[in-house]
């Protein structure tokens, strides 16, 4: 029985129910290359494999190898690669395992860790030309899927700056009886789909994010004009130039709004 390792953050799966329907989400084509997250004990590798897509399945727990080669090395399409995703360099292993240009991601990701995940993934799409991440499926902890998808007039500073830079949605709850050893939470199914174009000075749009939200209960108007770069404009009267509530917080407003307050205070 393999022995569960606290600071990897482990909660494997029981059943395929959920890891069908991640797998369903991805819509996989045969020239795809998956990058699975953390395969633990191969529930959702076992259902990535039929797709005969390539798959490179990251674990960095060195005590589940065997299993995984005993139980899929005979699979021409699985590739195991033992190293910490957060450490590994993307564009080296997909150039050593000769892959496509379309990627794709799946997993059930460590709770402790999956934002620093995703947004290594969102990162590595803008950094490189060559390879183009298509879409993301991820089983995370359920309030942050709700987090990462949640809208005006309650967004977060997460939703906002990854919205940014993809379309995402949460498709699914899962019960935290689905998973062993069971944790403290309910689970969720991520889906994101980065976006093919790029909103010019998106940079600086998620830095005026970032500085909207310095204070979230504070109003929006008063973050901006505690930055030293905007305190020389009327705050109020661009809000209002916008339809925005000089009393607005900084999750009232849309993505769309953000993109022409950006402008409007260049």
């Amino acid at each position: 029985m393999h022995k569960f390792k606290k600071q990897f953050g482990q909660n494997f799966l029981r059943s395929n129910r959920f890891p069908d329907k991640l797998v369903k989400y991805l819509n996989i084509a045969e020239t795809d290359t998956v990058i699975e997250i953390g395969p633990g004990e191969g529930v959702l590798t076992n259902l990535l494999l039929p797709t005969n897509s390539k798959i490179l399945s990251v674990e960095v727990d060195y005590s589940l190898l065997p299993k995984l080669i005993k139980r899929f090395s005979e699979k021409s399409n699985f590739n195991l690669i033992n190293e910490d995703f957060l450490q590994v360099d993307l564009s080296k292993i997909l150039e050593k395992y000769q892959s496509g240009e379309e990627i794709k991601f799946a997993g059930s990701l460590p709770y402790n860790i999956s934002k620093k995940i995703i947004l290594k993934i969102l990162k590595f799409n803008l950094s490189q030309s060559k390879y183009k991440v298509r879409k993301m499926a991820f089983i995370v902890q359920e309030e942050v899927a709700v987090d990462y998808a949640s809208k005006a007039p309650k967004a977060s500073l997460l939703s906002n700056l990854t919205h940014l830079y993809a379309n995402l949605k949460k498709e699914e709850s899962i019960p935290k009886t689905q998973f062993h050893p069971v944790p403290q939470v309910n689970g969720g199914i991520l889906v994101i789909e980065p976006k093919e174009s790029m909103t010019q000075d998106y940079e600086k749009i998620e830095h005026l994010m970032k500085i909207g939200f310095v204070s979230p209960r504070k109003t929006l108007s008063n973050n901006l004009r505690n930055s030293t770069k905007w305190s020389t404009k009327d705050i109020n009267a661009i809000l209002s130039g916008l339809g925005v509530n000089e009393k607005a917080r900084a999750s009232e407003l849309s993505l769309e709004q953000w993109i022409e307050l950006h402008k409007l205070l260049v």
